[in-house]
């Protein structure tokens, strides 16, 4: 479950979540240009981290070399639209278990509709609710913590509680 980096992924290439309060993480960005002004209050709260590799790295301290060829493969690689499409999860998925095995590793996923229409819409470059949960089940089946967000939660367009239930039913 890769959402290619550029247009329409404004989140970039990782996002490191950590505890706090307010919702606040850090994350890569598509948007490069943002780098380069002087008022950079763009955000919602979340904060853009100008070189996210070298944060990885510096986070990653102490890993094993292969890890950190890894992380630092799905940060920088170039691939395709038809790679991704073909992209087996299993990759993925076995990558975030070593991950899990050497440090925490917790896979946050965002779900905001369980209708395959709306979703094509409010999120154009993922796979639908379905999928996600999907392989939420099979990261969970492999040791893998995991963490739901339903968000963002649009007045009048997902915020049905037939919506709702459908997206937690799915996640039970």
């Amino acid at each position: 479950m890769i959402q290619e980096g550029g247009e329409g992924n404004s989140l970039g290439r990782i996002i490191f979540r950590f505890e706090n309060n307010f919702s606040v993480f850090l994350h890569d960005t598509s948007s490069r240009s943002f780098f380069s002004r002087d008022n950079r209050g763009v955000s919602h709260g979340c904060v853009r981290v100008e070189r996210p590799l070298d944060l990885a790295l510096f986070l990653l301290d102490g890993q094993d070399e292969e890890t950190i060829e890894k992380v630092t493969y799905s940060m920088t690689a170039r691939l395709s639209r038809e790679h991704l499409e073909k992209k087996n999860e299993d990759e993925d998925i076995d990558l975030l278990e070593e991950i899990n095995r050497k440090a925490k590793c917790v896979v946050q996923v965002t779900l905001t509709t369980w209708d395959r229409d709306l979703c094509r819409i409010i999120e154009p470059n993922v796979c639908d609710t379905a999928r996600r949960i999907y392989v939420l089940e099979r990261m969970r089946e492999r040791g893998i913590p995991t963490v739901v967000w339903l968000t963002p939660l649009l007045p009048f367009i997902n915020d049905t509680e037939e919506n709702i239930r459908a997206i937690l039913d799915g996640c039970v």
